[in-house]
C-alpha cells in the first residue's frame, strides 16, 4: 500500500513509519521542515513538503494514496489556544480526509482521545464512544473528541475510518516542549517510572507502535475503529 503518513517522526509516527516499511508499505511523509525531511528519509520514507494548514494539499495527498495514517497535530497552537485550538484546527483537517476519500474504502487511521469515563465498573475498551464534548469540558482533553467522531462519522461516507486511543501521556526521545503540569502543592509530580516504578517529573521513553497491517475490507459505522488490516 502507498501510505501517507502525518507527524511521521513524533512519539508515535517515528515509529509507526519504520514498521510500514518493513511491513512492504511505501510510505510518504509529511514534512514541515528541511529537519523533518530528513528524519523522514532516514527512516525510508518518501518526503511531501507542506503542513496541517494547507487543507488543499492534505487531499491531494490523501487521494494519492491508499490509505492515510494521521499523528500529527498543531502543537504549535498548545501554548497561545490550549487543547480547544489544536482540536479546532484538527477538525477541518478530518473533514478534508475525508472529502478526498469518500466513496473510496480507502483506510484512514487516526489517533484518539479519551474514550469513556472511569465509572463504569468494567475497564474501558475501544468499543466504548468518545465522551461528549461542549463548553463544559473547554480547556480538557475531552475538548478533542469532536475529533474523534467526526472521524468515525466519516465510515458513512464510505471510508475506512478508524481511531487508535494513544496513551493520553506519551513522551520520547522526540521530545521538544513540555507536556505535563505538575500540581501546584506538590514540588514533583508523581508519575511512576517504566522499570523500577518510583516517581519522577517527569516520563520519558519510547511510545509504542501502531501495528499497520493490508487486507480488503469495507469499513461501516459499527467497525469504524479497527485498525487498518
Amino acid at each position: 500500500m502507498r501510505v501517507f503518513v502525518t507527524g511521521g517522526t513524533g512519539h508515535s509516527g517515528s515509529y509507526i513509519v519504520p514498521e510500514l516499511i518493513a511491513a512492504g508499505h511505501e510510505v510518504t511523509g509529511l514534512a514541515r521542515s528541511d529537519t523533518a525531511a530528513a528524519a523522514l528519509s532516514a527512516l525510508g520514507a518518501k518526503v511531501r513538503r507542506g503542513d496541517l494548514e494547507d487543507l488543499d494539499g492534505l487531499k491531494e495527498a490523501a487521494a494519492d494514496s491508499d490509505g492515510v495514517v494521521h499523528v500529527a497535530h498543531r502543537q504549535d497552537l498548545l501554548f497561545s489556544g490550549g487543547i480547544d485550538a489544536v482540536a479546532a484546527a484538527e477538525l477541518p483537517i478530518m473533514l478534508a480526509y475525508g472529502e478526498a476519500l469518500a466513496g473510496t474504502g480507502k483506510p484512514l487511521v487516526a489517533a484518539g482521545s479519551i474514550g469513556s469515563p472511569g465509572n463504569l465498573g468494567r475497564p474501558a475498551t475501544e468499543e466504548d464512544p468518545a465522551l461528549p464534548g461542549g463548553d463544559d469540558y473547554k480547556g480538557t482533553l475531552r475538548a478533542r473528541n469532536v475529533v474523534e467522531t467526526a472521524v468515525v462519522g466519516l465510515a458513512e461516507q464510505g471510508v475506512r475510518s478508524s481511531v487508535v486511543r494513544i496513551a493520553n501521556i506519551a513522551h520520547s526521545t522526540t521530545d521538544r516542549a513540555g507536556f505535563l503540569v505538575r500540581p501546584p502543592a506538590r514540588t514533583r509530580s508523581l508519575i511512576p517510572r517504566p522499570g523500577t516504578g518510583r516517581p519522577r517529573g517527569g516520563w520519558s521513553g519510547p511510545a509504542g507502535a501502531a501495528a499497520i497491517k493490508a487486507s480488503p475490507a469495507a469499513a461501516t459505522a459499527s467497525a469504524a475503529r479497527a485498525p487498518i488490516e
